[in-house]
Protein backbone atom coordinates (compact mmCIF):
# COMPACT_ATOMS: atom_id res chain seq x y z
CA UNK A 1 0.00 0.00 0.00
CA UNK A 2 2.72 2.48 0.96
CA UNK A 3 4.67 1.66 -2.20
CA UNK A 4 1.62 2.41 -4.33
CA UNK A 5 0.75 5.62 -2.50
CA UNK A 6 4.28 6.99 -2.69
CA UNK A 7 4.72 6.25 -6.38
CA UNK A 8 1.19 7.30 -7.24
CA UNK A 9 1.70 10.74 -5.71
CA UNK A 10 4.78 11.29 -7.88
CA UNK A 11 2.94 9.85 -10.88
CA UNK A 12 -0.08 12.15 -10.74
CA UNK A 13 2.11 15.23 -10.33
CA UNK A 14 4.31 14.16 -13.25
CA UNK A 15 1.20 13.47 -15.33
CA UNK A 16 0.03 17.08 -15.09
CA UNK A 17 3.57 18.37 -15.66
CA UNK A 18 3.85 16.19 -18.78
CA UNK A 19 0.66 17.69 -20.20
CA UNK A 20 2.13 21.15 -19.62
CA UNK A 21 5.34 20.09 -21.36
CA UNK A 22 3.51 18.60 -24.34
CA UNK A 23 1.47 21.77 -24.71
CA UNK A 24 4.63 23.87 -24.90
CA UNK A 25 6.18 21.48 -27.42
CA UNK A 26 2.97 21.69 -29.43
CA UNK A 27 2.96 25.51 -29.34
CA UNK A 28 6.62 26.06 -30.17
CA UNK A 29 7.84 26.57 -26.58
CA UNK A 30 5.50 29.48 -26.02
CA UNK A 31 6.00 29.44 -22.26
CA UNK A 32 2.25 29.68 -21.72
CA UNK A 33 0.53 27.51 -19.13
CA UNK A 34 -1.99 25.02 -20.45
CA UNK A 35 -3.94 24.90 -17.18
CA UNK A 36 -4.88 27.93 -15.11
CA UNK A 37 -3.41 28.49 -11.65
CA UNK A 38 -6.51 27.23 -9.85
CA UNK A 39 -6.52 23.96 -11.78
CA UNK A 40 -2.83 23.39 -11.05
CA UNK A 41 -3.16 24.12 -7.34
CA UNK A 42 -6.39 22.18 -6.82
CA UNK A 43 -5.27 19.04 -8.66
CA UNK A 44 -2.84 17.80 -6.01
CA UNK A 45 -4.15 19.69 -3.02
CA UNK A 46 -7.89 19.00 -3.38
CA UNK A 47 -9.12 16.79 -6.22
CA UNK A 48 -6.59 13.95 -5.90
CA UNK A 49 -5.49 14.32 -2.27
CA UNK A 50 -8.05 12.13 -0.48
CA UNK A 51 -8.15 8.93 -2.64
CA UNK A 52 -4.53 7.87 -1.98
CA UNK A 53 -5.03 8.46 1.75
CA UNK A 54 -8.13 6.28 1.72
CA UNK A 55 -6.09 3.65 -0.14
CA UNK A 56 -4.43 2.90 3.22
CA UNK A 57 -7.59 0.91 3.99
CA UNK A 58 -6.96 -1.43 1.05
CA UNK A 59 -6.34 -5.07 1.99
CA UNK A 60 -4.21 -6.95 -0.51
CA UNK A 61 -3.96 -10.18 1.53
CA UNK A 62 -6.11 -11.86 4.14
CA UNK A 63 -5.28 -10.95 7.76
CA UNK A 64 -4.36 -14.53 8.59
CA UNK A 65 -1.82 -14.73 5.82
CA UNK A 66 -0.05 -11.60 7.00
CA UNK A 67 0.77 -13.50 10.21
CA UNK A 68 1.78 -16.79 8.59
CA UNK A 69 3.62 -15.89 5.38
CA UNK A 70 7.06 -14.36 6.04
CA UNK A 71 7.72 -14.01 2.30
CA UNK A 72 5.38 -11.01 2.26
CA UNK A 73 7.83 -9.13 4.43
CA UNK A 74 10.89 -10.39 2.56
CA UNK A 75 9.55 -8.83 -0.63
CA UNK A 76 9.05 -5.53 1.15
CA UNK A 77 12.59 -5.61 2.54
CA UNK A 78 13.99 -6.47 -0.91
CA UNK A 79 12.16 -3.47 -2.34
CA UNK A 80 10.17 -5.50 -4.84
CA UNK A 81 7.35 -2.97 -4.82
CA UNK A 82 9.34 0.26 -4.59
CA UNK A 83 12.59 0.53 -6.50
CA UNK A 84 14.12 2.34 -9.46
CA UNK A 85 12.42 0.03 -11.95
CA UNK A 86 8.92 0.45 -10.56
CA UNK A 87 9.36 4.20 -10.10
CA UNK A 88 10.57 4.59 -13.70
CA UNK A 89 7.60 2.50 -14.87
CA UNK A 90 5.23 4.90 -13.13
CA UNK A 91 6.90 7.91 -14.77
CA UNK A 92 6.68 6.28 -18.22
CA UNK A 93 3.03 5.55 -17.51
CA UNK A 94 2.40 9.21 -16.70
CA UNK A 95 4.19 10.36 -19.85
CA UNK A 96 2.26 7.98 -22.10
CA UNK A 97 -1.07 8.84 -20.53
CA UNK A 98 -0.39 12.56 -20.79
CA UNK A 99 0.39 12.16 -24.49
CA UNK A 100 -2.68 9.98 -25.09
CA UNK A 101 -5.08 12.40 -23.41
CA UNK A 102 -3.52 15.55 -24.86
CA UNK A 103 -3.23 14.46 -28.48
CA UNK A 104 -6.52 12.58 -28.66
CA UNK A 105 -8.30 15.63 -27.26
CA UNK A 106 -6.40 17.92 -29.61
CA UNK A 107 -7.28 15.67 -32.51
CA UNK A 108 -10.93 15.58 -31.49
CA UNK A 109 -11.07 19.36 -31.50
CA UNK A 110 -9.29 19.45 -34.84
CA UNK A 111 -6.31 21.33 -33.44
CA UNK A 112 -3.90 18.96 -35.14
CA UNK A 113 -5.39 20.03 -38.49
CA UNK A 114 -4.99 23.71 -37.70
CA UNK A 115 -8.60 24.37 -36.73
CA UNK A 116 -9.04 27.34 -34.39
CA UNK A 117 -9.88 26.63 -30.77
CA UNK A 118 -9.74 28.80 -27.68
CA UNK A 119 -7.31 28.08 -24.86
CA UNK A 120 -10.09 27.45 -22.38
CA UNK A 121 -12.22 24.70 -23.92
CA UNK A 122 -9.43 22.22 -24.57
CA UNK A 123 -7.68 22.59 -21.17
CA UNK A 124 -10.88 22.01 -19.20
CA UNK A 125 -11.62 18.93 -21.32
CA UNK A 126 -8.12 17.54 -20.79
CA UNK A 127 -8.29 18.36 -17.08
CA UNK A 128 -11.59 16.51 -16.74
CA UNK A 129 -10.17 13.51 -18.58
CA UNK A 130 -7.12 13.45 -16.30
CA UNK A 131 -9.37 13.42 -13.22
CA UNK A 132 -11.51 10.63 -14.67
CA UNK A 133 -8.30 8.70 -15.33
CA UNK A 134 -7.41 8.97 -11.63
CA UNK A 135 -10.64 7.16 -10.75
CA UNK A 136 -9.64 4.21 -12.90
CA UNK A 137 -6.04 4.27 -11.66
CA UNK A 138 -6.91 4.12 -7.97
CA UNK A 139 -9.79 1.67 -8.35
CA UNK A 140 -7.67 -0.49 -10.64
CA UNK A 141 -5.03 -0.79 -7.93
CA UNK A 142 -7.51 -1.54 -5.17
CA UNK A 143 -7.96 -5.10 -3.97
CA UNK A 144 -10.79 -4.40 -1.53
CA UNK A 145 -12.37 -1.02 -2.23
CA UNK A 146 -14.65 -0.15 0.67
CA UNK A 147 -17.43 2.42 0.76
CA UNK A 148 -14.89 4.80 2.27
CA UNK A 149 -12.63 4.44 -0.78
CA UNK A 150 -15.56 4.98 -3.13
CA UNK A 151 -16.73 7.96 -1.10
CA UNK A 152 -13.39 9.75 -1.41
CA UNK A 153 -12.73 8.72 -5.02
CA UNK A 154 -16.13 9.66 -6.43
CA UNK A 155 -16.58 12.45 -3.92
CA UNK A 156 -13.38 14.14 -5.08
CA UNK A 157 -14.61 14.12 -8.66
CA UNK A 158 -18.04 15.34 -7.59
CA UNK A 159 -16.33 18.18 -5.73
CA UNK A 160 -14.52 19.13 -8.95
CA UNK A 161 -17.83 19.23 -10.83
CA UNK A 162 -19.50 21.35 -8.14
CA UNK A 163 -16.61 23.82 -7.92
CA UNK A 164 -16.47 24.09 -11.72
CA UNK A 165 -20.20 24.73 -11.93
CA UNK A 166 -19.95 27.47 -9.32
CA UNK A 167 -16.96 29.17 -10.91
CA UNK A 168 -18.44 29.03 -14.38
CA UNK A 169 -21.45 31.03 -13.11
CA UNK A 170 -19.40 33.95 -11.78
CA UNK A 171 -19.07 36.64 -14.48
CA UNK A 172 -15.91 38.16 -13.01
CA UNK A 173 -14.02 34.88 -13.00
CA UNK A 174 -11.74 33.95 -15.89
CA UNK A 175 -13.50 30.58 -16.00
CA UNK A 176 -16.91 32.16 -16.63
CA UNK A 177 -19.03 29.99 -18.93
CA UNK A 178 -16.22 27.54 -19.77
CA UNK A 179 -17.54 24.47 -17.95
CA UNK A 180 -21.04 24.95 -19.35
CA UNK A 181 -19.51 25.24 -22.81
CA UNK A 182 -17.69 21.95 -22.32
CA UNK A 183 -20.83 20.18 -21.09
CA UNK A 184 -22.70 21.37 -24.18
CA UNK A 185 -19.91 20.41 -26.58
CA UNK A 186 -20.30 16.94 -28.16
CA UNK A 187 -16.60 16.96 -29.02
CA UNK A 188 -15.75 17.00 -25.30
CA UNK A 189 -18.09 14.09 -24.65
CA UNK A 190 -16.28 12.19 -27.40
CA UNK A 191 -12.74 13.18 -26.41
CA UNK A 192 -12.98 12.39 -22.69
CA UNK A 193 -13.99 8.69 -22.89
CA UNK A 194 -11.75 8.02 -25.90
CA UNK A 195 -8.67 9.59 -24.34
CA UNK A 196 -9.25 7.98 -20.94
CA UNK A 197 -9.76 4.56 -22.54
CA UNK A 198 -6.56 4.92 -24.58
CA UNK A 199 -4.64 6.02 -21.50
CA UNK A 200 -6.01 3.48 -19.02
CA UNK A 201 -6.87 0.27 -20.88
CA UNK A 202 -3.31 -0.77 -21.86
CA UNK A 203 -2.23 -0.77 -18.23
CA UNK A 204 -5.40 -2.50 -17.06
CA UNK A 205 -4.78 -5.26 -19.60
CA UNK A 206 -1.12 -5.51 -18.62
CA UNK A 207 -1.96 -5.83 -14.94
CA UNK A 208 -4.42 -8.65 -15.65
CA UNK A 209 -3.08 -10.52 -18.68
CA UNK A 210 0.60 -10.25 -17.69
CA UNK A 211 -0.11 -10.65 -13.96
CA UNK A 212 1.54 -7.40 -12.95
CA UNK A 213 0.60 -5.55 -9.83
CA UNK A 214 0.13 -1.75 -10.04
CA UNK A 215 3.65 -1.09 -8.74
CA UNK A 216 5.11 -2.92 -11.72
CA UNK A 217 6.37 -6.05 -9.93
CA UNK A 218 5.56 -9.43 -11.40
CA UNK A 219 3.46 -11.64 -9.18
CA UNK A 220 4.07 -15.39 -8.97
CA UNK A 221 1.36 -17.56 -10.56
CA UNK A 222 0.20 -18.72 -7.11
CA UNK A 223 -0.98 -15.17 -6.40
CA UNK A 224 -2.74 -14.36 -9.67
CA UNK A 225 -6.12 -14.83 -8.01
CA UNK A 226 -5.32 -11.86 -5.77
CA UNK A 227 -5.27 -9.38 -8.63
CA UNK A 228 -7.72 -6.46 -8.37
CA UNK A 229 -11.18 -7.34 -9.71
CA UNK A 230 -11.49 -4.01 -11.60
Amino acid sequence: RLAFIGQYCFYKAFLVASVQLLFNLFTGFSGASFFNSLQLAAFNMIYTAAPPVAFLLDRDVEPGRSLTDPDLYRRAVRGDYLNKKTFFAWMLRALYQAAAIFFITAGAYGALRGTWIDQDSMPVTVYTAVLVLQIGTVLGASHTATWINHFFIWGSFALYVVVSLVLTCIPREATYGIFFRMLADPVAWLAIPLSVAAAWLPFWLAEHLLALDPSGSALPPSEWQELPPW
